[in-house]
Formats: structure tokens, C-alpha cells, sequence
């Protein structure tokens, strides 16, 4: 189990998305905060009515989009957290590493076409001159 949970966080540090490898166990927290979900991007409405807080919708919209998009389940933990907590900031979503190797290399596969829906920081107004 470690090796695939090794591997499966490998693909979230080549991504540069921030990841908690767990010290024994399967499930590996993922911070998406840095995940853009398109604009006009849909949930279904069952989503859209069952989450009075905003964080809980855009939680489940960003499952659906996963699911979608990438073929891949996640969950979010935010529904344990009070509403004031910092950890719903950082976007936290449950990954299992519980599947054959083969599945689970198809999903890594799959995860790393996230690329493009990364956003990205802008550099530093120096390094920006020292590029120049």
C-alpha cells in the first residue's frame, strides 16, 4: 500500500498541487484550492439545493468536476469542519488509494491532464525584470 500511495502523491507534487501523504493508510488529502473550475461550469441540481453553505456547494461542484472531467472521485472532508475553521481555505479532498494497479495508473494518468486548470501565481515584479 505504501508504494501506490507513494506513487499516486507523486503525481500531485509534479503537479505542484499541495498534497498529506498519510503515514499509514490510503486516503490522501489534496488541497484544489489552486483548482480553477470553469466559469458557468454546472453541478447537478440536487448539488445546487442540498448545500446551503456556499463553501459545501462549490465543494460538491468541484466533485462533480473531477468525476466529469477526470474520471475520478473524490471527497471532500469540509462537511467536518465548523464554519469559521482554516483547513476549509485550503480546499481539502479525500482521495482513496484502494484500487488494482492498473486502475490506479489510469487514474494518475487522468489526474495530470489537471494541468491546465491550475492556477498559477504570478512571478514577482523582479523576477519579471530579471526575465526582460
Amino acid at each position: 500500500m505504501r508504494e501506490k500511495v507513494g506513487k499516486f502523491c507523486a503525481v500531485w507534487g509534479e503537479l505542484g498541487v499541495p498534497y498529506v501523504e498519510p503515514e499509514d493508510g490510503y486516503l490522501v488529502l489534496v488541497s484544489l484550492a489552486g483548482v480553477h473550475v470553469p466559469p458557468g461550469y454546472k453541478a447537478p441540481p440536487a448539488a445546487q439545493v442540498a448545500h446551503d453553505d456556499a463553501r459545501d456547494f462549490e465543494d460538491a461542484r468541484m466533485c462533480w468536476f473531477l468525476i466529469h472531467e477526470f474520471g475520478v472521485a473524490a471527497l471532500p472532508p469540509s462537511g467536518f469542519y465548523s464554519a469559521g475553521h482554516p483547513d476549509r481555505e485550503k480546499r481539502f479532498f479525500r482521495f482513496a488509494v484502494r484500487r488494482e494497479d492498473d486502475e490506479l495508473e489510469l487514474a494518475m494518468e487522468r489526474l495530470k491532464g489537471m494541468a491546465k486548470y491550475l492556477i498559477r501565481e504570478k512571478p514577482e515584479a523582479d523576477e519579471e525584470v530579471k526575465a526582460a
